[in-house]
């Protein structure tokens, strides 16, 4: 069966690269009918956090990649690392190194000096159980560190790369527990991998380099290494990895402001993957049934926020009326636009007016405040529309026949001013634009007579008297 598992570090949000990875995991196991396993590394005790764990997983529980196993956490195995470096030591796989960070230092100043690769120089590796006592009784804790084989070549083998070499000649006795008894990243990926059954590693190809050490630490332990896939990485615009100095790119950035988890998840499987009919939009069900790690791209996938924005917005015209209207509600309490219980009948008749025009939730906030606001806000060009000669007149007589109106629906509404239009000798732009400006304080909104309705007769009078008000001004 396959098993597969995504690692993160909690040593800060979960970001768009490390989301692409999970989701790769997550596809490969359900298209397989395997396992996805959550574990945490946790490791670093100085950088790691509880609030960073919580973070994760709720973003994971976001973008609907639940887990079939864990959240399993390094912290809590601290034994099992101990246990395994212990039985290589034995095995004189490994050996204690104590040399101090000084010593370390020089010897790499040495090698700079010398214009060669710094690699430990291996003073510890054949220490006799007296120099061990001596070093030991001057208070130096040592390192464990794994003792290479050289000469000699370790070869990787790649489902999206091929096949690699590397000389361990340059790979250097890496140590494999640190003196304070925590194991490195290379050591605890390969006892948990093995110790959880992974068969398969999918991760970015930035972990390239650590998998040869990883390859020589399964053999030592005499068990078979997992399959590696290593996914290109995501650039930025520019053809640079993708940093914070291209935008956000941590997962809490887009669910606060209105991306979709459908949405991401979709455009996500598109960085470094594709079908060859290449469609944009894709269920997670098709996800799921079409992806293959053979379809994983070598080259470098670049995020494109308009893209994302795009496949968005796709989403939002498809969704649901009634869960749209939930979501938008949710969010503009957030916002602080909605601090009561609004009419849920009324609230979806709004949503239906900027359902084709938003490409985040977010931006509900921005078309619709009007809507929301007890007193509008007035922009430059709405204010220049007011002040055109004759506004006054207008907006006069379309207050007196709305005070006179019973109906206040669309039709009811469209037919005044029309009619009025009529009466007045002039185009209906020439009431509907400063009726516009007026509600909304904008020059730009769904259809006013829509508008209208919505805003209901008392507020639509309201607002025309403070307009009224403000051009005597």
């Amino acid at each position: 069966m396959v098993r597969v598992r995504f690692a993160p570090a909690p040593t800060g949000a979960l970001h768009i690269g490390g989301a692409r990875t999970a989701l790769f995991n997550w596809l490969y196991a359900k298209h397989f009918g395997g396992k996805f396993i959550l574990r945490i590394e946790d490791t670093d005790i100085v950088r790691s956090t509880n609030k960073w764990v919580k973070t994760i997983l709720e973003e994971l529980k976001w973008l609907g990649l639940d887990w079939d196993e864990g959240p399993y956490f390094q912290s809590d195995r601290l034994d099992i690392y101990k246990r395994y470096a212990e039985r290589l030591v034995k095995e004189g796989k490994a050996y204690y190194c104590y040399c101090s960070r000084e010593d370390l230092e020089k010897h790499r100043r040495k090698m700079q000096r010398l214009k060669r690769r710094s690699v430990y120089s291996g003073t510890c590796r054949e220490l006799t159980p007296s120099q061990r006592k001596h070093y030991e009784s001057q208070g130096r804790k040592p390192t464990v560190r794994f003792k290479i084989q050289h000469p000699g070549t370790t070869v990787v083998s790649d489902l999206i790369r091929g096949t690699s070499s590397f000389d361990n000649s340059i790979l250097g006795d890496f140590i494999i527990i640190k003196s304070t008894g925590t194991p490195t990243y290379n050591f605890a990926v390969v006892v948990d991998d093995y110790e959880m059954g992974i068969t398969h590693v999918i991760r970015g190809e930035d972990h390239i380099s650590n998998t040869p050490r990883q390859i020589l630490i399964y053999k030592a332990l005499s068990v078979d290494p997992p399959k590696f896939a290593h996914l290109p990485l995501i650039l930025g615009q520019d053809r640079t990895p993708l940093s914070k100095r291209h935008g956000e790119i941590s997962i809490t950035h887009y669910i606060e402001n209105g991306y979709l988890p459908e949405a991401l998840v979709n455009y996500l499987s598109l960085l470094g993957w594709g079908l060859t009919s290449s469609p944009q939009i894709l269920s997670r069900e098709e996800l799921i049934k079409d992806f293959t790690l053979e379809r994983v791209s070598k080259a470098s996938a670049v995020f494109d926020i308009e893209k994302l924005l795009w496949i968005n917005s796709e989403y939002i015209k498809r969704m649901d009326i009634s869960r749209m209207t939930d979501i938008c509600i949710t969010y503009l309490k957030k916002v602080g636009l909605v601090e009561f219980n609004v009419k849920n009948s009324w609230f979806k008749e709004v949503i239906k007016l900027y359902k084709d025009r938003l490409k985040t939730i977010s931006q509900i906030a921005e078309f619709a405040s009007f809507f929301f606001e007890k007193e509008v806000n007035y922009s430059k060009e709405a204010i220049n529309i007011l002040n055109k000669e004759g506004t006054s007149q207008v907006l006069k007589k379309v207050k007196e026949r709305f005070v006179e109106q019973e109906d206040f629906d669309v039709f009811s509404v469209e037919k005044t001013v029309r009619s009025l239009a009529l009466e007045l000798g002039i185009k209906a732009a020439k009431i509907i634009h400063p009726l516009r400006a007026a509600l909304t304080g904008r020059t730009i909104s769904p259809g006013i007579f829509d508008v209208v309705s919505l805003l209901g007769k008392e507020r639509v009078i309201n607002r025309i008297e403070r307009a009224l008000n403000l051009l005597k001004g």
